[in-house]
């Protein structure tokens, strides 16, 4: 079995084995076309939460690939309607009576809360939920943690991807990012 050094732009040897090793003894753990298996589908949920989840979701599922499934998560009754996402889930119809959460991440928290077996029934098949929210409203500070929470309790993998407000936005809104 022969090898040669090669260098590096950092100056540090390298061997490279010169013995030619079929693709499964040189990776054992990648399956490779051709091979037969059965590779488990894991069906993922990207949730959009708040207004600005849901408007990032709603961009995203012009170009996201037909395996991933969107849904639009809101406390405002219209501004669900506006959207063209098929699968929608209204928060708070009692707590925040399906007008928004008017910036507070409290009444958004609660919101969540009260819809929790509906969220829980969404979820129930899927293995992997991206929570999408903007920490700088009341819907998407509040009930992103909620919704993850319920997510966890039932072994779903959860990601979540948030934004902050720009600087400009953090003078009217300063204490909302960090509450979420």
């Amino acid at each position: 079995m022969g090898s040669i050094a090669q260098i590096v732009p950092s100056g540090i040897s390298f061997p490279i084995r010169t013995q030619s090793l079929s693709a499964k003894q040189e990776y054992p753990f990648v399956w490779f076309a051709g091979d037969e298996c059965e590779v488990p589908q894991t069906k993922v949920l990207v949730a959009g939460v708040g207004g600005d989840g849901c408007n990032t979701v709603e961009q995203m599922q012009n170009t996201a690939p037909s395996s991933l499934d969107f849904i639009a998560i809101d406390t405002d009754y219209m501004s669900l309607e506006r959207l063209t996402i098929e699968s929608k889930l209204l928060l708070g119809k009692q707590t925040a009576k399906s007008i928004g959460s008017g910036g507070n991440p409290d009444l958004g928290r609660a919101a969540a809360e009260e819809a929790s077996e509906e969220w829980a029934d969404r979820i129930a098949d899927y293995g992997m939920v991206v929570i999408v929210a903007g920490m700088g409203g009341g819907t998407g500070s509040g009930a992103a943690a909620h919704l993850s929470k319920v997510a966890k309790e039932m072994n779903v993998l959860t990601v979540a991807v948030v934004s902050s407000p720009f600087e400009y936005e953090a003078l009217k809104r300063p204490k909302v990012p960090k509450k979420g």
